[in-house]
């Protein structure tokens, strides 16, 4: 929720800066701001990334975590890797893989794409062994806080 909120916070602002530099739409959108308007809104999502793997680096749960009374238990750097391998990290992979098609390197995108679904489906299998995959990967395990 806070990665809609976020991406939609960067919309309103994009289109007001953009409105603002053609004084309404009287005249066409300079390539320099839709640039700048795009990037803007496109950087939502890595920023979300990085903010939730600081919550979980520093303080050991997402806000999502925090607000329903749960931690991540393990070392600061295994806390925030389990983020890159937790399915709510999608939105990150898939901007990646955008990036690399927007870059005009489609292979990388596919491998992205290739190995994230992968690990999608193989976290939904390892969930019936009550231990899910990027928790045995990076050896963490979600706990309820005290």
């Amino acid at each position: 929720m806070a990665l809609l909120l976020m991406v939609a916070a960067a919309i309103v602002v994009a289109s007001a800066w953009l409105l603002l530099r053609t004084q309404a739409g009287r005249y066409d959108v300079p390539e320099f701001d839709s640039l700048a308007a795009v990037a803007f809104v496109t950087a939502a999502v890595p920023m979300w990334a990085a903010w939730q793997a600081h919550r979980l680096y520093t303080y050991g749960a997402t806000t999502g975590q925090a607000l329903r009374g749960l931690r991540v238990r393990g070392a600061p750097a295994r806390r925030a890797a389990r983020l890159l391998l937790h399915p709510a990290a999608l939105p990150l992979w898939v901007w990646i893989a955008a990036t690399g098609v927007l870059s005009g390197s489609r292979r990388i995108a596919v491998i992205v794409l290739g190995v994230t679904a992968i690990m999608m489906l193989l976290t939904g299998v390892t969930r019936a062994f009550h231990r899910p995959l990027y928790d045995l990967v990076t050896g963490t395990r979600l706990v309820r806080a005290r």
